[in-house]
């Protein structure tokens, strides 16, 4: 408004960019009115899209942040999974095993620990009938692993099972009896 003052124009005149002779200053004023509704109602649809936009945008990064935050949250763990059958390393150990075959697993922790141990649990009809220990690896003094294999190898003729388990620090191998003769 100072502005129009010091250059002696009016508002009208100032919006059209052209001096607006007085026959012509209410077609000018309702044209500049025109013109300025339309462009606000323009600007507000385009920050109407823009803010829809942003919106979708955060719903769908706050949707996978919760996501991958929740899958961290439930994760296990400690857990030991079964090698896919499949798997090359499952074949070379059927193969390196003979007719009885060999199962693997893969073991895996988020816990420190100083001992591993392990224990062969006997169930009949889902009941555990004896659990007794078949090792026990000591990593007294080194870091404990985040994750090993495990593998058992059955040989039936002499009813025994060989457990190898390894992992980045040790590998033990021993023997126990099964099925008792």
């Amino acid at each position: 408004m100072e502005l129009c003052n010091i250059l002696r124009i009016s508002i009208n005149e100032f919006l059209a960019g052209e001096d607006i002779g007085a026959e012509n200053v209410i077609e000018k004023s309702d044209s500049n009115l025109i013109q300025i509704t339309k462009e606000s109602k323009k600007k507000q649809k385009n920050l109407k899209t823009i803010l829809a936009v942003v919106t979708v945008f955060a719903v769908i990064v706050s949707a996978i942040l919760g996501t991958l935050f929740f899958h961290k949250l439930i994760q296990p763990k400690n857990y030991i999974t079964a090698v896919d059958q499949t798997s090359t390393e499952m074949k070379t150990a059927e193969l390196l095993s003979g007719t009885d075959g060999a199962y693997l697993f893969h073991y895996f922790t988020k816990d420190e620990f100083k001992t591993l141990t392990i224990y062969v649990s006997e169930y009949q009809s889902g009941t555990l009938i004896s659990k007794s220990k078949v090792a026990d690896l000591d990593y007294d003094g080194i870091d404990s692993p985040s994750r090993g294999v495990i593998a058992v190898v059955p040989d039936f003729e002499s009813f025994k099972v060989k457990l190898i388990v390894a992992d980045d620090y040790t590998k033990y191998s021993t023997d126990f009896p099964i099925l008792g003769q």
